[in-house]
C-alpha cells in the first residue's frame, strides 16, 4: 500500500510544469543601443528559451540590446514537454533628443543662426560642441564664419545622447555675365541669351511681361517682337542678383496673311484655306480627300518653322484666334464627336511658347470608345472637314513664311506628326500642307 502511494506521488510530480520563481530585468527603460541583463530563477526545467532573443539559454542570466521597446518571454520546458512562461518588458527610448535643427541652415559668413532642439526626456546636463548650456535650455544663437557641424550632447537619467546639424556658410549670388548671341535680330527670328553666375542655384528671365523660370540652366532662346530689355535674376537661399541685356529688332511689320493650298496628289487629308479667310486672319480646314470610315481620333503637330527647319520662326508671325470673351482658341470640329460620353470634351488646340512643343501648332480630337458609352465611329466622305481653326496676323512678327509644306520642311524628324485612329487602330496617312506667309 505504501509503495502504491509513493509511485502515485512520483507520477504526479513527473507531470507538473516547471516553476518560474522569477524573471526580471536590471533596467526596464534604456536608451537605444544600451544593454540590459535578463535574470531568472527556474526549477524543474530541462530547456529554457527567451523570445524574441537570445533563444535557448543556460545559466541564470543573459545580456540583450533591444533596438525598440521589446517584450521578452521566458519559456521553461521539462522532460515531459510541460511548459511555463513569463514575460518582462524593456522600454527603449530612441534618443533623449527628439529633434535638433538650425534656422537657417545656410548663411553668409558671420550671419545669425539659431540652433533649436527638443528633448524626449529631461536632461541632467547639455552641451553644444563641448560648451555647456543649461539643461532646460532648448535654443542657442551662433554666428559661424565657415561651414560648421554643431553637435548637441545631452546627459539624462538613462545615459548620453548626441545629435548633429551642419550649417553651411555661403555667399549671395553674383551674375558675372549676361549676353545675347545676336544683340539685334530680324523680326520673327530668335536669339539665345546666355549667362554665368557665382553661387546661384536658380535663374529666371523676364521681358517685362512674361517671366521664364529656367531652373539651373544657363541659356534661354527668346524671340522678341520689339526692342526688349531682358532682366536675369540669379537666386540662392541668401538672396539674388540681377543683370539686364537689351535686344533690338529690325525689319518691316507685316500687313497681311496669304495661304496657298497644297497641290493635289495622292494625299488622304489636305489643309486648305476657307473662303472666310481675310488678310488679317487665315481660316484653315483639314479636309478628307477620300472616304475615311470608322474614324475616332486625330492628332496633328504642325511646326511653324518658316523656311528654316527647327527654327520655329513662323510662330512669331501668327497667333491662335480665341473665342470672344475667352482665351480658349476657336476650333470647329466636324464629324468627330468629342463630347458624348465624356464629362470633359476630348479636344485641344494649342500653340505653346515654352516646352517641348514650343512653336508647334498641336491639334487633338478624340471620341470616347463606343464600348464605354461613346458615339459610333465617324465616317468621312471626300471633302468633309475634320477641323477648322483660325490664325491671326501678328504684324510685329515681320514678313516671312509661317509654315511651308512643299519643300520638305515638314518631316517627322522636325516634329511634324499626323496620326489618325480608325477601326480601333492607329494609322498614318499622307497629308498635304500648303504655304502660309505674311506679306509687307
Amino acid at each position: 500500500m505504501k509503495r502504491v502511494l509513493v509511485l502515485a506521488a512520483l507520477c504526479g510530480a513527473c507531470g507538473g510544469a516547471p516553476s518560474i520563481h522569477s524573471f526580471t530585468v536590471d533596467r526596464d527603460r534604456i536608451l537605444r543601443g544600451d544593454s540590459v541583463t535578463l535574470s531568472w530563477n527556474v526549477e524543474g526545467a530541462r530547456k529554457i528559451e527567451i523570445d524574441p532573443q537570445p533563444g535557448t539559454v543556460t545559466g541564470s542570466s543573459a545580456t540583450v540590446s533591444p533596438q525598440a521597446t521589446t517584450s521578452y518571454v521566458l519559456h521553461a520546458t521539462n522532460s515531459h514537454g510541460s511548459t511555463a512562461s513569463q514575460a518582462v518588458q524593456v522600454n527603449v527610448v530612441q534618443s533623449a533628443i527628439s529633434s535638433f535643427a538650425a534656422f537657417p541652415d545656410e548663411v553668409e559668413a558671420g550671419g545669425a543662426v539659431e540652433l533649436r532642439w527638443k528633448l524626449a526626456i529631461p536632461a541632467t546636463s547639455s552641451s553644444v560642441n563641448g560648451t555647456a548650456v543649461a539643461p532646460a535650455q532648448t535654443t542657442l544663437r551662433t554666428n559661424p564664419q565657415g561651414d560648421t557641424t554643431y553637435v548637441l550632447t545631452v546627459q539624462s537619467a538613462l545615459g548620453s545622447s548626441t545629435a548633429s546639424v551642419r550649417v553651411r556658410v555661403g555667399a549671395r549670388p553674383l551674375v558675372t555675365s549676361f549676353t545675347a548671341d545676336l544683340p539685334s535680330v530680324p523680326r520673327g527670328t530668335s536669339t539665345f541669351l546666355r549667362w554665368t553666375a557665382s553661387f546661384a542655384r536658380t535663374f529666371t528671365v523676364t521681358d517685362g511681361t512674361t517671366t521664364f523660370a529656367v531652373g539651373s540652366l544657363h541659356s534661354l532662346r527668346v524671340r522678341p517682337l520689339h526692342d526688349t530689355t531682358y532682366t536675369l535674376t540669379a537666386t540662392n537661399v541668401l538672396g539674388n542678383s540681377t543683370a539686364n541685356r537689351a535686344v533690338t529688332v529690325s525689319g518691316a511689320l507685316s500687313t497681311a496673311l496669304a495661304y496657298t493650298d497644297p497641290l493635289a496628289g495622292d494625299e488622304a487629308l489636305r489643309l486648305v484655306a476657307d473662303p472666310a479667310s481675310t488678310p488679317a486672319q487665315a481660316v484653315l480646314k483639314l479636309v478628307a480627300t477620300a472616304a475615311l470610315p470608322s474614324l475616332s481620333a486625330i492628332a496633328l503637330n504642325l511646326p511653324l518653322d518658316g523656311t528654316v527647319a527647327g527654327s520655329r520662326d513662323g510662330s512669331a508671325r501668327v497667333s491662335l484666334h480665341a473665342l470672344a470673351g475667352s482665351n480658349a482658341p476657336e476650333l470647329g470640329v466636324g464629324k468627330l464627336d468629342p463630347v458624348t460620353g465624356s464629362p470633359t470634351p476630348a479636344v485641344a488646340l494649342v500653340l505653346p511658347a515654352t516646352g517641348p512643343l514650343t512653336g508647334t501648332l498641336a491639334l487633338g480630337i478624340a471620341q470616347k470608345p463606343t464600348s464605354v458609352g461613346g458615339p459610333a465611329d465617324a465616317a468621312l466622305a471626300p471633302g468633309d472637314a475634320i477641323a477648322t481653326f483660325k490664325l491671326d496676323l501678328v504684324p510685329e512678327g515681320g514678313v516671312g513664311v509661317v509654315f511651308d509644306g512643299s519643300p520638305g520642311l515638314l518631316t517627322p524628324g522636325n516634329g511634324f506628326r499626323v496620326r489618325l485612329r480608325a477601326a480601333g487602330h492607329d494609322v498614318v496617312l499622307p497629308v498635304a500642307i500648303g504655304r502660309l506667309e505674311t506679306l509687307p
